[in-house]
């Protein structure tokens, strides 16, 4: 239904656990799927080794599977020392494997569960990191005895969530599109998956750097982030109840991102929306990326 929430009837909560001050470790799930370990809320960990250690507390509560994407070299290793039981998946070496992938707007892949293909799969959501989600899900289904051909039927019919890749509207032939990437990571994956969706569109991304203190520790990592984007907004960072840091802000990771590529630093909303009829052409994708508010300029932009 595109939303990120549904109150539903069955016997099961799905619940997205929150890693970024270990509240995930209040919980003792049946089923936990991990896609993968990366340096981030280090205003909390103290390094990504001690990121490491609350992952493996967390697998250690699982009573029933655990599910691993063995893409992740930090998992493969946590992995090995675990005592429950695990499924994994990936694009190689895995319980769950896609193989066969051809990315695009609506990527294909053949699924093989222990090394036998069992059906080929059109996914409607563009992206490698999406069909890597895709594996887990149906890694899940078969941890609740589910039949696959039932799972994989409703994963081709799947639309998405809110605030991933979420199409806000079209105006004067400019699609604007919302996601919540906030890590640099997930920028690149963000609008990589974008160029495939869309090949022959400019896109015209706006990013508002999240928290003060991610901004800092991952501050050269953001540098290259957005190489896939034809043009790049820069807004103020959005502080999350975080108190300022010394010469850290919006401006400063502009100055260093514009180094390497042309980037438009604003400081706020309104001259965004100033600016923008100077800079979009018809045709083009106008992103706005961050775990913040900045969605709301593309609603703006789409009233005005």
């Amino acid at each position: 239904n595109g939303l990120n929430a549904w109150l539903g009837k069955g016997e099961f909560l799905i619940a997205e656990a929150d890693e970024s001050d270990e509240s995930f470790l209040l919980l003792e799930p049946e089923i936990a799927v991990v896609t993968n370990i990366d340096a981030d809320h280090l205003d909390h960990y103290s390094d990504i080794k001690a990121i490491e250690i609350a992952f493996a507390k967390f697998l250690e509560k699982v009573k029933n599977t655990a599910i691993i994407c063995e893409d992740d070299e930090r998992l493969r290793n946590i992995k090995k020392n675990l005592n429950i039981q695990i499924l994994t998946y990936g694009f190689s070496n895995s319980q769950f494997e896609a193989r066969n992938l051809k990315l695009g707007a609506t990527p294909v892949f053949d699924l093989y569960f222990q090394n036998k293909k069992i059906k080929k799969i059109f996914l409607p959501l563009p992206g490698k990191h999406n069909v890597s989600n895709a594996l887990a899900a149906l890694a899940v289904a078969y941890a609740l005895n589910i039949e696959l051909e039932i799972a994989i039927a409703g994963l081709e019919e799947f639309k998405g969530v809110g605030r991933r890749m979420e199409i806000k509207g079209e105006k004067n032939g400019i699609i604007i599109v919302d996601d919540y990437a906030h890590h640099p990571a997930e920028i690149k994956v963000l609008l990589s998956a974008i160029r495939q969706k869309w090949p022959n569109r400019r896109i015209v991304t706006i990013f508002q750097p999240h928290r003060y203190s991610r901004t800092k520790a991952l501050y050269e990592s953001f540098l290259s982030a957005f190489n896939e984007t034809d043009e790049l907004i820069l807004t103020e960072i959005y502080s999350a109840g975080e108190t300022p840091i010394p010469e850290i802000s919006g401006e400063k990771l502009a100055k260093g991102i514009a180094q390497y590529r042309t980037v438009y630093y604003f400081p706020d909303f309104n001259n965004i929306l100033d600016k923008l009829p100077f800079i979009l052409k018809p045709g083009d994708i106008l992103l706005t990326v961050g775990a913040g508010n900045i969605w709301q300029v593309g609603e703006m932009f789409l009233k005005q």
